[in-house]
């Protein structure tokens, strides 16, 4: 397949947001590679108008190089772990019980 189809074969998927992968999010703070890798897949998600989101967020490192590279969604253990449904439930209800992790904005760039 030419590079000119596979563009078109991409804007053809039924999705509408890129998630970053957490094991280039792992590595972009030291390597270079992997840097430039979750800087392309930004570049693609604006151009194609997608969201962003990138997983694996566990450093302030991370957090800050991958608000530099523009994407401004995240989840990972810097703010969480997993939790249950029952779990977010209860949590969406009473927000005290999220005093003991970090606190931050899935959306917008308010982190912190």
């Amino acid at each position: 397949m030419n590079p000119i189809m596979q563009e078109v074969y991409l804007r053809e998927f039924p999705f509408d947001i890129l998630k970053i992968d957490k094991a280039f999010v792992k590595d972009m703070i030291h390597n270079p590679d992997a840097a430039e890798i979750v800087r392309a897949i930004v570049a693609l998600g604006k151009g194609l108008q997608m969201g962003l989101i990138a997983e694996g967020i566990e450093t302030e490192a991370q957090l800050s190089q991958i608000k530099a590279h523009g994407c401004h969604e995240i989840q990972g253990y810097y703010f969480s772990p997993p939790v249950s449904a029952d779990e977010l439930e209860l949590r969406l209800r009473q927000p005290n019980s999220w005093k003991n992790e970090r606190r931050g904005s899935i959306k917008g760039n308010t982190f912190g």
